[in-house]
Order: C-alpha cells, then structure tokens, then sequence
C-alpha cells in the first residue's frame, strides 16, 4: 500500500511539473480569417510558428501585406 502511494505522488509530481513547464504558445498558429477582427488593408499573419531551440525560440511568420503579396518572416 506504502509502495503504491509513494509511485503515485511520484507521477502526480512529474505530471504537474510538465505542464507547469509546457509553453502553450509553442506550436503552429493560423489566422481564421472568419473570426478576424484586423481590418481588409491591414496586412495578415496568415500562419505563425514557435519552435523551441534549446533556451530559445524561433519564429517564422508568414503572411500578406496590405498590397496582397506575400511575407516571410524569421
């Protein structure tokens, strides 16, 4: 009973310092362009990635200005 108690701390420890270390930032992010609120000529992220890169972290924006041509970004 001793031993099954103790494992379970254990992994309710390790579970909760996951996620109290996750980023939930990081990941792929797109416009929804039905639920924007930017207005028609501003320009738009149309997707946006966070990527982890040892204590850093890197993003790469692509999207469109206000004329409709393409932007990349890191």
């Amino acid at each position: 009973m001793k031993t099954r108690t103790i494992g379970l701390s254990l992994a309710l420890c390790f579970a909760a310092g996951t996620v109290c270390f996750a980023s939930p930032q990081m990941g792929t992010w797109q416009l929804n362009r039905e639920k924007s609120k930017l207005s028609p000529e501003a320009p738009k992220n149309n997707t946006v990635v966070y990527v982890a890169m040892g204590d850093n972290v890197k993003v790469t924006v692509d999207g469109t200005d206000k004329t409709g041509k393409s932007t990349h970004n890191e």
